[in-house]
């Protein structure tokens, strides 16, 4: 299996010795289930895209997360959006983390917005909605009955209690 990583945002230095870049700590998390799994990572945030040749050797992509918000007027956004079309257009697997998976949406015609909630983190619970497969018996994740699907055509696979379309499945 061959993973495409699109780099997004660059580990505050001081924490790059013990936890590594972006890239590496989805590397290890991989390879936790798949040591045979190859990775090439692209700095999108820099401008840096796979070519077309290299779109096709990939299988699949995960967008990393980002201090940036989906909605920054940056160039480097603008490019991603482009390039999330292109994937999705070529059916390439992509899986994106937290501004990962907002800019997937907002790239396949979903509302994203800045909660009035401010930012979420810590431990959270999910229902778990309409799933393609049957979950495992998870901490914090409730089966639910409910399905709902978003602007842009994506299933909704997780549901937190406090925010509304945390985890989407394109």
């Amino acid at each position: 299996m061959h993973i495409g990583i699109l780099k997004t945002d660059a580990v505050r230095p001081e924490w790059v010795p013990a936890f590594g870049e972006y890239p590496d700590m989805f590397e290890r998390l991989v390879r936790g289930a798949d040591s045979s799994a190859r990775f090439t990572t692209w700095d999108v945030e820099a401008g840096i895209h796979p070519s077309e040749g290299e779109i096709d050797s990939v299988d699949g992509f995960i967008i990393t997360g980002s201090k940036s918000s989906v909605y920054d007027d940056k160039s480097w956004i603008r490019d991603l959006e482009g390039l999330i079309q292109t994937l999705h257009a070529k059916r390439k697997k992509m899986v994106g983390i937290c501004f990962g998976h907002q800019i997937i949406a907002k790239a396949l015609g979903g509302l994203v917005s800045k909660s009035e909630k401010g930012w979420g983190v810590g431990i959270n619970v999910y229902d778990l909605t309409d799933l393609p497969f049957e979950p495992a018996d998870e901490a914090g994740m409730n089966k639910a009955d409910a399905k709902r699907t978003a602007d842009s055509g994506q299933t909704h696979i997780l549901e937190p209690q406090t925010l509304e379309h945390k985890t989407l499945e394109h």
